[in-house]
């Protein structure tokens, strides 16, 4: 009878009880639950009982209500706030109903039943809390408990997957613009292209990356990712060589705190780097032998070396006093010179040479057969010195 009540006279009936409902008692709140006059938020009219009952915050997505909704259980309900029940106290909480934040009620009841979502479902939820919800909580997250806690059931969240069965937490996935995590795609899970393939991809990656999104690798990772390209296992060889070489002394790797001794000390030891191009002075004499000789898959031969005792590039004509590798400081500015040297300095690469190498490399070189002077003899005459 109380569902088929016209709007107007469900409105009386309000007033009605509410005016004769001098004190509300438990007693009195008792007796007003049994009524169906509770719009729910899928508009129909109930009786409370002793249902577990939850103002319905419209800062919440609906989208895919009704699936999450099935397995919370039929004693938990969600009443419009716009239903004339509003008016029979002065607050909610005096019906045993609790108004409670988007956050909490993400935290509560739709994060736990994530995955009976469909893909596209979950992937508007996630842009709702990216767009609406996820600023306010961490501006008040050392605040208030339930900003806290919503954040840190999203980092726990399992919610990127092709389908409900593999569903993964955010820091089990990558950025998509980092180069080290692009050229071992193997090694890495990258983001699902429904959040990189559109005009929202930068504000994805930023908001993934408060919640555990991967944007360097570990030093632990970062070492194996050494130790594959010192094998000489991957297709595109000195790019990666390369590639691991920039990370190591990326204002990146200063952020994560990879350089701790024992991370340096293993790296530098691993012979992943490869030397640079000495074709202009081989031919005179031959260049300090490199740690190893590696035969790529195309027929290519690629000399790497190991950080410890090499030279940067700048120091090429001391070629024969230590390998060369292809890092020259001389075109960052300043401050950025001073952070890669002081990263090549533990690594015990030479960024200074000293007076003995110097010496050394001379020796070296007039151990050449060019520096025989008897070749002057077969030179041609305006070639001599004088």
């Amino acid at each position: 009878y109380f569902a088929k009540l016209a709007d107007r006279y469900l409105a009386l009936l309000v007033d009605y009880l509410r005016n004769i409902n001098f004190s509300v008692d438990p007693a009195s709140c008792s007796m007003l639950r049994q009524l169906p006059i509770f719009l729910t938020i899928h508009g129909e009219m109930i009786a409370l009982k002793q249902m577990q009952c939850y103002v319905w915050n419209p800062n919440v997505n609906k989208i895919g209500m009704k699936k999450w909704l099935e397995h919370i259980g039929s004693t938990i309900v969600f009443l419009d706030g716009t239903g004339e029940w509003r008016r029979l106290a002065s607050s909610s909480s005096d019906l045993r109903i609790d108004a409670v934040p988007a956050q909490e009620i993400y935290t509560r009841f739709i994060f736990p039943n994530f995955s009976c979502l469909e893909e596209k479902e979950r992937y508007r939820q996630l842009k709702h809390i990216k767009d609406h919800l996820f600023e306010e909580s961490q501006l008040f997250q050392n605040q208030d408990d339930i900003h806290a806690n919503f954040i840190d059931a999203l980092k726990d969240l399992p919610c990127l997957g092709p389908d409900s069965q593999s569903l993964k937490r955010v820091s089990n996935f990558c950025s998509p613009d980092e180069d080290v995590f692009e050229l071992f795609p193997e090694k890495f899970n990258f983001l699902p292209k429904c959040f990189i393939s559109r005009e929202e991809k930068d504000a994805w990656v930023k908001f993934f990356s408060e919640i555990g999104l991967k944007m360097y690798p570990t030093s632990t990772k970062f070492i194996k990712l050494c130790e594959q390209v010192a094998e000489g296992n991957h297709p595109k060889l000195k790019k990666a060589s390369q590639t691991l070489l920039n990370a190591l002394v990326s204002k990146k790797a200063f952020q994560n705190n990879w350089h701790t001794s024992h991370f340096i000390q293993t790296v530098s030891e691993i012979s992943f780097v490869c030397t640079a191009d000495l074709s202009q002075l081989t031919w005179i004499k031959d260049a300090h032998p490199p740690t190893k000789t590696i035969q790529t898959g195309n027929r290519e031969t690629v000399t790497m070396t190991k950080l410890n005792g090499a030279g940067i590039n700048e120091y090429k004509l001391l070629w024969t006093v230590m390998p060369v590798i292809e890092l020259s400081l001389w075109k960052f500015d300043m401050y950025t010179r001073a952070r890669i040297a002081s990263v090549l300095n533990l690594c015990h690469v030479v960024t200074a040479p000293t007076t003995d190498q110097v010496i050394q490399n001379i020796i070296n070189i007039s151990k050449s057969v060019f520096s025989n002077i008897s070749l002057f003899e077969k030179c041609p005459e305006k070639l001599k010195p004088p």
